[in-house]
């Protein structure tokens, strides 16, 4: 996104033209040539490393068959739209900030902003899509497990892109200022002060609010989860005993896990675009008198850029199971196989409670290799057996039955970040020989 007054506005009291650097907030078009080659540089750089990222999540989510959850869906259509941001709007942002001044006309300017603040907006919009689903997923994880569906994913990605044409759209049917297009070497977003009020709030300032709530009761429900399993510890051990202690130590240092994972969520997204939209709020009604070094406008501008970069850092490249799947698709690449796929004589697999290695099928034993099928046993039309949740893996962990005579008991294990808990738990009829012996490992 633009700020109201450009990039970066050294002082809003200079006219066009001055020797410091003009309103659009870019460096003046006499800057030095060391100054475009080391610019151009850098934002090349951080514009192709936000297209690889991105392309690679979506490639491992289309040929990672392991992958293709409900959960990933958000974050692969999060993908998508960093990858529209790094397409679409960061080249025309670069060369803006290179030349110090707008080159391509107005009908472009227009275009321009309008695609800034659409993608930028759905970019932020799909992390609160991301953080609604993992609250469902952990605060009503039984019966979410039916509700994740394909249908509901649409709609969130949906409501993320319908909200960012409402907000990007106004400008465009006349919600400016006449001072918006009064200098044709700049190109701004409308400095409108009812206009900015509604963009800010509604692309960042709500969704802010929102996230936090969301990430702080999803914090509160995974603390409560642990605590409680290691009360029921030590109800069946004594307090001070060796293996007490040590599960007490265990659930100490999951807790500062899941702390450590929900501040880098936050942090690096409020880090990248805080500052800007406290500016772009701030300077519609402070334009007498504020003022602003352009190289910090610019730090601030490319700052919630970068957030596109880190994007697929933080969702999927943290994730044990998006790491699996890289590295099967560098090492699967020249083989040309399709990875995750399994021979068509195989049967598809059974919607039964499976084993911890069939459910987890991104942690394998040893390396990954290619052309060796992997079965990921949904046990719901739900989304699978991975959603993705605090930037990790939210999935069924184990089974454990205990039989006896014609039937038993079974519990389906789940983990959030390092630590594991019974999710569910019922009755079951006798199995075939050799497939309950195959369902051992328990939730321990």
């Amino acid at each position: 996104m633009e700020l109201p007054n450009g990039t970066a506005a050294a002082s809003f009291s200079e006219p066009t033209g001055s020797p410091t650097p003009p309103p659009s907030g870019f460096p003046a078009a006499a800057a030095s040539l060391g100054y475009q080659l080391a610019t151009s540089v850098v934002l090349g750089a951080l514009i192709l490393f936000a297209v690889l990222g991105n392309a690679c999540v979506i490639a491992a989510i289309a040929l990672e068959r392991s992958l293709q959850t409900v959960a990933n869906y958000l974050i692969g259509s999060l993908a998508v739209t960093d990858l529209m941001v790094s397409v679409l709007v960061l080249p025309m942002a670069a060369l803006y900030q290179v030349l110090g001044k707008w080159t391509l006309g107005q009908a472009m300017c227009d275009l321009f902003i309008a695609l800034d603040v659409l993608c930028c907006t759905s970019s932020i919009l799909h992390l609160c899509a991301i953080a609604l689903d993992r609250y469902w997923a952990i605060t009503d994880p039984i019966d979410y497990v039916n509700k994740r569906t394909p249908r509901r994913a649409a709609a969130l990605i949906s409501l993320t892109w319908l909200i960012g044409f409402l907000i990007s759209i106004p400008p465009m049917l006349g919600w400016r200022t006449p001072e918006d297009r009064s200098d044709p070497n700049a190109c701004t977003i409308s400095k409108d002060p009812g206009y900015t009020i509604y963009s800010t709030f509604g692309a960042f300032y709500i969704p802010l609010l929102l996230m936090l709530v969301l990430y702080g009761r999803i914090f509160k429900a995974a603390r409560f989860r642990i605590r409680k399993t290691v009360r029921k510890a030590d109800k069946k051990q004594p307090p001070l005993s060796p293996s007490a202690e040590a599960k007490r130590k265990m659930a100490l240092a999951r807790e500062r896990k899941t702390v450590k994972t929900l501040g880098i969520i936050m942090g690096t997204f409020i880090l990248c675009w805080l500052p800007f939209f406290i500016v772009a709020l701030v300077l519609p009604f402070c334009e007498v008198g504020c003022s602003m070094p352009a190289w910090l406008g610019a730090v601030i501008n490319w700052l919630g850029y970068s957030n596109s970069l880190l994007n697929p850092v933080i969702y999927a490249y943290f994730n044990k199971d998006f790491q699996s799947a890289f590295q099967k698709i560098v090492r699967c690449n020249g083989a040309g196989l399709r990875v995750g796929a399994a021979p068509r004589h195989l049967p598809s697999a059974p919607r039964t409670w499976a084993s911890p290695s069939s459910l987890s099928p991104a942690e394998p034993s040893g390396p990954p290799s290619c052309g060796k099928p992997e079965f990921s046993a949904p046990f719901s039309r739900g989304g699978g057996v991975s959603p993705h949740g605090l930037g990790g893996s939210w999935r069924p962990w184990g089974s454990e039955h205990k039989q006896g005579g014609g039937g038993g008991q079974y519990f389906l294990c789940w983990r959030v970040g390092g630590f594991q808990s019974r999710l569910l738990g019922g009755n079951f009829g006798a199995e075939p020989q050799g497939e309950s012996a195959r369902v051992n490992s328990g939730c321990g």
